[in-house]
């Protein structure tokens, strides 16, 4: 019985051993989950402010664009008005002074 005694005390040794081992290592890659975690939550955090520096980008994007339409628009009429106005010119000084008609689309002068 002393013998079985004995055999039970070196194999509980062993398992306590092994569970104590086990114990350690569970807790160390407990510690470098809990490092990673917060480098992870640091770097989600960098990305958020990101996120909404790149929405306030798009926006102040989107603002001046409306800006360069409302321009172009603006340049389109007066383009138009000055056309218009040439050609009442070119019909005011008669038909032997009228270069030849530009069609639209096409430029002249500058490139």
């Amino acid at each position: 019985m002393t013998e079985f005694k004995t055999q039970l005390e070196e194999r509980r040794k062993l398992v306590d051993g092994k569970a104590t081992s086990y114990r350690t290592t569970r807790d160390e890659w407990n510690d470098k989950s809990k490092t990673f975690t917060g480098t992870r939550n640091e770097l989600n955090a960098e990305v958020r402010e990101l996120i909404v520096q790149v929405r306030e980008q798009r926006e102040i994007r989107e603002q001046m664009n409306e800006i360069v339409r409302e321009k172009k628009a603006t340049r389109q009429e007066a383009n138009t008005s000055v056309r218009a106005a040439k050609e009442m010119l070119e019909a005011a000084k008669g038909p032997q002074a009228a270069p030849a008609p530009v069609e639209p689309g096409q430029r002249r002068g500058r490139r």
